[in-house]
């Protein structure tokens, strides 16, 4: 009997120590993958990651919009560096709103922080639960390689609870990542920060396309949409909400959280919704072609020189 039970011990003790040996190879082979992929985070000169760097650390601008691709499409940052003799840049990111913007803002180092930030007002991404937003967590996706950044964690807690715990493995906290992180390690191509993108084609009206459905109010936004508000104040930024125009857009009353928010934090509020109302100017209903980027931008600048950068506020 006592032989069995030595036999027995013997095989546990091997089966344990077989299972903590596996747990320390991954343990190991995670941290050294966390490592890596940091390390191409750093020096990545080329492709996606080299511009989000450029924009958000490396780089200073006098003049930065953030917001989703309405941003993208609607702000010709080098028309507002040529007209206003400042440098300016379009930090806009398609399908996503205030999460991944305040995040973005967030990690820029203090000393490169814009002089005026003009975020673009999107409800569905900025005010509204989207469907499509998996309970916000898709905005979280583009902030992982920041994970390790100062009040990062704070977002992803705020969101999901066990985000932070998931984000304990950096092979989850890469595995999106890794294969763009690598190709643009590997690259040597020249960089074009700016994200302005915008198209020729004009809006063929039978093509709509955009998110009509009516949704509640998602106080998580509004609560990161205060907290940019708050936060460039502190940081001596000019903060500007700019709601740019759609076309057709039915009501403002998406809008009035926000709107209210700028009330009551002194921040300008500048409405354009349901500005340009022509086909000519779109190539959707959600966003301006070139000509109207153009039309639009050469807007924006006028009131910048006018309002902002002539009274010196």
């Amino acid at each position: 009997m006592g032989s069995l039970y030595t036999l027995v011990s013997k095989v546990m003790k091997k089966y344990l120590l077989n299972i903590l040996l596996f747990f320390g190879i991954v343990a190991v082979a995670d941290f050294g993958f966390g490592l890596v992929c940091k390390y191409m985070v750093d020096n990545t000169h080329s492709g996606e990651t080299a511009r989000i760097n450029g924009i958000l650390k490396k780089n200073h601008y006098d003049v930065m919009t953030m917001g989703s691709s309405r941003c993208v499409c609607h702000y010709d940052d080098q028309m507002m560096s040529e007209s206003l003799g400042l440098n300016a840049i379009n930090a806009g990111f398609k399908g996503n709103g205030i999460i991944l913007m305040y995040g973005r803002y967030h990690i820029i180092p203090k000393e490169k922080k814009p002089s005026i930030l003009i975020y673009d007002l999107e409800p569905t991404f900025d005010v509204l639960a989207y469907d499509n937003d998996d309970k916000n967590r898709r905005y979280l996706s583009d902030l992982k390689i920041f994970y390790g950044e100062d009040g990062i964690s704070d977002i992803f807690n705020s969101v999901d609870y066990f985000e932070p715990l998931k984000m304990l493995s950096n092979l989850y906290r890469y595995n999106s990542d890794a294969f763009v992180l690598i190709r643009d390690f590997v690259r040597k191509e020249a960089v074009e920060y700016s994200f302005f993108l915008p198209t020729d084609k004009q809006y063929d009206i039978s093509q709509k396309c955009g998110y009509e459905e009516i949704y509640e109010q998602d106080n998580l936004k509004l609560y990161y949409m205060e907290k940019l508000m708050l936060e460039t104040k502190a940081d001596g930024v000019k903060m500007i909400v700019v709601a740019s125009p759609k076309y057709g857009a039915s009501s403002k009353k998406d809008l009035q959280p926000v709107y209210e928010l700028c009330l009551k934090h002194g921040v300008p509020f500048w409405d354009y919704y349901l500005d340009m109302q022509d086909t000519y100017w779109f190539c959707d209903n959600m966003h301006l072609n070139l000509k109207g980027s153009e039309a639009f931008s050469k807007k924006i600048i006028k009131r910048l020189q006018t309002e902002i950068l002539q009274n010196n506020i």
